[in-house]
């Protein structure tokens, strides 16, 4: 609203100004429309907003309320134009609205000592017959003697110099120290390596070997900015309030809510996970035009993908009416494959030996021969099919008109599927068409093609700190599509809204009240994003390194 304020002196003089302000405020503090002077005004007394044309409301918050009308102690009231209203002393008019103003009112301010709430009786040192200057001086030199000199003497000569009442260097410690350094007793040049020096970040790391810089991006140090950050500048010893693991989201938010850093011109602006938020950048494999795969962080949407070679149907596996299985239909369950870890975070590799090959068989028949195919390796694969074919005599071509089998079934259904011709290079690529129905083929050299590598994303929110143990409650199909998603590629990963159901900012009283290092960590170490599946062990003993 626009208002309009006449401030009127006791010699008569008028002032005028206008403001747009949601309500006109009055009070003792400098943040009010109209600063009312005197101990007995609160710092913020009454407030008055419009509630339509020439209607407003008065709301005070103090305890004494306002007297309107002659009324003392009114909390809260409509007032109209011609009402008057009195704040210790001072008194203002509600006028009928100006021309461009919502509201005009008349503020003439009281006498100077009844504001105050006293007489007017002095009551200052001079009044006293004391002096401003010597009593200051005698103070600061008592401050410098037991609080300084004192103490540092106690600290640099031998205790025995010293009676045991006499200040020590314990009365500089600004608070007590903090559990995780309750080892260190009373060892304060444990970190405080020289005195009146403030604590460097060499004393933290000296301990503290294996934490990373704040991230696993070591050009985050030199960002400007950020290069004179100190451990200690979010780490408060001495701090019962912050401490050293401070849950307050301003420490994250300083930098993230309008970050502009050329070094990581995609960093997107976060204040509230409740009401400020980007939206979810999961780092996916994106097929390119020209066919590659590329592994990048992009914008979660609903036509984000994430390539791995793999081809599968999650709705099939999942489907109510049950699954194919080796003797009877089965209802299989999320649990059947997806196998959590130790830690609860993530969950175990699906391996086809451990989940896949009871009812996916390998077996075929090739020129005659019945022949289980390995698995896991297209080396070993190219040696069986060599020497089988080598063993057994052709049997005869196909003819002409026949048509190939190439109905998309379950791997190992059908003993004549892979026994396509007498010719080697026919029989070969029958046995590569069973690969073909979990893994994406590419051109290889000569008429033979080739398993594309799958890549298994071991992390799609590499940045974030999540945990399956702290939702076991919440059936799988809460967060993750998975009976509706008929192509691997397909990305189940819960959306920012979907996470916002649940959870909303720090002061939410709506749902999970959530800060920033609830779902991320400072120190986060570097996880593996994706690996080819030829070197799962070596993913596995990077996952297993030690996290900060």
């Amino acid at each position: 609203m626009r208002g309009l304020i006449r401030s009127r002196t006791r010699d008569g003089a008028v002032q005028e100004r206008t403001l747009d302000v949601e309500a006109l405020t009055f009070g003792r503090g400098a943040e009010n429309a109209v600063q009312l002077p005197g101990l007995l005004v609160a710092p913020l007394h009454a407030r008055i907003v419009v509630l339509g044309p020439g209607q407003f409301r008065l709301d005070s918050k103090a305890l004494a309320g306002v007297t309107v009308n002659g009324i003392p102690g009114v909390k809260t009231c409509e007032l109209l134009p011609g009402d008057r209203l009195e704040i210790a002393g001072h008194s203002i008019e509600v006028l009928p609205p100006a021309a461009g103003a919502d509201l005009a009112i008349e503020v003439q301010l009281g006498e100077t000592d009844r504001a105050l709430g006293h007489s007017g009786a002095r009551t200052d040192l001079r009044a006293a017959g004391l002096q401003y200057r010597k009593p200051a001086m005698v103070l600061a030199a008592v401050v410098i003697v037991l609080g300084f000199l004192l103490p540092l003497a106690s600290h640099l000569l031998p205790a025995r110099w010293w009676p045991f009442l006499l200040p020590s260097d314990r009365v500089w410690t600004a608070g007590r120290i903090s559990a995780g350094h309750s080892h260190f007793g009373s060892s304060c040049g444990t970190c405080h390596e020289t005195l009146f020096v403030r604590v460097r970040d060499s004393a933290c790391t000296s301990c503290h070997t294996n934490v990373a810089h704040h991230s696993e991006h070591p050009e985050i140090r030199t960002v400007d900015g950020f290069d004179g950050v100190r451990c200690a500048t979010c780490h408060h010893e001495h701090d019962a309030v912050k401490g050293l693991a401070p849950r307050d989201p301003a420490v994250c938010t300083s930098c993230h809510a309008s970050p502009d850093f050329k070094e990581f011109p995609d960093l997107r602006p976060a204040k509230d996970f409740g009401k400020a938020h980007p939206p979810f950048r999961p780092r996916v494999s994106a097929r390119l035009p020209d066919g590659s795969v590329q592994v990048a962080r992009r914008e979660q949407s609903p036509e984000l993908k994430d390539w791995g070679g793999l081809l599968y149907n999650h709705a099939l596996h999942v489907d109510a009416k049950g699954v194919k299985g080796p003797e009877k239909l089965e209802q299989m369950q999320c649990a059947d494959c997806h196998v959590p870890d130790a830690t609860r975070t993530s969950f175990l590799p699906v391996k086809y030996e451990t989940h896949c090959a009871r009812c996916h068989t390998l077996d075929t028949t090739l020129n005659g021969a019945a022949v289980k195919l390995p698995h896991g390796s297209e080396d070993l694969l190219r040696v069986v099919l060599d020497r089988t074919l080598r063993q057994r005599p052709a049997a005869a071509a196909p003819a002409a008109d026949e048509e190939p089998d190439d109905a998309r079934r379950r791997a190992g259904e059908g003993a004549q599927r892979g026994g396509l011709g007498g010719f080697a290079e026919q029989a070969q690529q029958g046995a590569f068409r069973l690969c073909s129905k979990c893994h994406e083929l590419v051109p290889g050299e000569g008429d033979l093609p080739h398993v594309r590598p799958p890549r298994v994303t071991e992390s799609w929110l590499p940045a974030a700190r999540f945990t399956h143990a702290q939702h076991e409650a919440v059936k799988c199909a809460q967060c993750h599509a998975a009976a509706q998603s008929q192509f691997a590629e397909d990305l189940l990963l819960p959306t920012l809204g979907d996470c916002r159901v649940c959870h909303g900012g720090v002061h939410s009283s709506s749902g999970v009240a959530s800060t920033c290092i609830d779902c991320h960590r400072l120190h986060q170490a570097g996880l593996p994003w994706t690996a080819d599946a030829s070197r799962r062990g070596v993913v596995a003993s990077e996952a297993q390194q030690p996290k900060p």
